[in-house]
């Protein structure tokens, strides 16, 4: 009888885990996979995503310094909601070390909050359009 409780313990406590996966549920959506939006002339390459995280809709950006130096990425970023025109711009400088990936994620540190950007709530997730312009 104590065998049987045991092993019965044994596996209920190798199980929580899984069980307190299923019961936190992920809220990340994604609306659109990695696009690449453009390529500096210095080689910075840079790109984005459509995404909600947790209960807000987000373009992450993603930089790949291809350039054999440090650099600093600078560029505009316009945003368009092209179920009714309305747009934002937002000018970004990050700084990018050489031959490095800056990927925004749903949960990546506060370092990379610039590549965040949020959307405002009217605007429809599904109908996004972004453009950069590179700055000197």
């Amino acid at each position: 009888m104590k065998r049987k409780f045991f092993y019965s313990f044994i596996v209920l406590m190798l199980a929580l885990p899984s069980l307190s996966k299923a019961q936190s549920a992920d809220t990340t959506v994604i609306y659109k996979e990695w696009a690449l939006v453009g390529e500096s002339k210095t080689f910075l390459d840079v790109s984005y995503r459509i995404i909600k995280c947790t209960n807000v809709n987000q373009v992450h950006l993603f930089i790949f310094n291809e350039n054999p130096a440090d650099q600093t990425a600078n560029f505009e970023v316009e945003i368009t909601n092209t179920s009714d025109g309305q747009k934002f711009t937002k000018d970004i400088s990050f700084a990018a070390k050489k031959a490095s990936m800056n990927k925004a994620e749903c949960n990546s540190d506060s370092s990379l909050d610039s590549l965040k950007l949020d959307l405002p709530s009217a605007y429809d997730p599904t109908k996004i359009t972004v453009k950069i312009t590179f700055k000197p």
